[in-house]
Parts: C-alpha cells; structure tokens; sequence
C-alpha cells in the first residue's frame, strides 16, 4: 500500500509506550483509509518458479517496506508485501 507508514502513523503512535489511548478524528481517518486500502488490495499470485522476481524496497525514517512481484501472463502480481513500522530504538538508529 502506498504511504502506509505515513497513514498508519497515528495508530502506530497509539500502541508506543506511555503513550495514552486517545482515539482523534486523524486515528479515525487513518483507521478509515486503512480499512478501504485493505478490502480493495489486489489478490496475491502464487510464485512462478524459474521466473525472475521483482523485489522493489523503500525506507524512511519511521518505517520500512518492500514488495515481491513477478512478470505473470504479461502482468506484474503481487507475491507478497511487507512493512514494518520503526520503534523509537530503530528510528534513533537512522
């Protein structure tokens, strides 16, 4: 999904120690935007053996984020994504 991090960031905020559970209209929003991103994702393809994989990569300072693709039938499919949002011990890292 794209800008993930940055839409799931005043959730992600809300699960971060000492941190108080205040659910805003920008959770709200965030929580909204996700829902819609992931009931309308694009179905995941099986991984074609003996094709070549597309692996495209993007980090930022608060999260990290790559997708594996393949050329199916003409069509780039998505095999699987991944993100992860940074704790503050990883983020002072960058």
């Amino acid at each position: 999904m794209k800008y993930f991090s940055t839409i799931a960031r005043p959730l992600h905020k809300l699960t971060e120690a000492k941190q108080k559970f205040i659910w805003t209209n920008e959770c709200n929003n965030s929580f909204n935007k996700l829902k819609d991103a992931l009931t309308s994702a694009p179905i995941l393809a099986y991984p074609e053996t003996g094709k070549q994989f597309i692996l495209e990569t993007d980090a930022s300072c608060e999260s990290i984020g790559a997708i594996l693709s393949q050329e199916i039938d003409g069509q780039e499919r998505v095999i699987a994504y991944f993100r992860k949002c940074l704790s503050r011990p990883e983020r002072n890292i960058v």
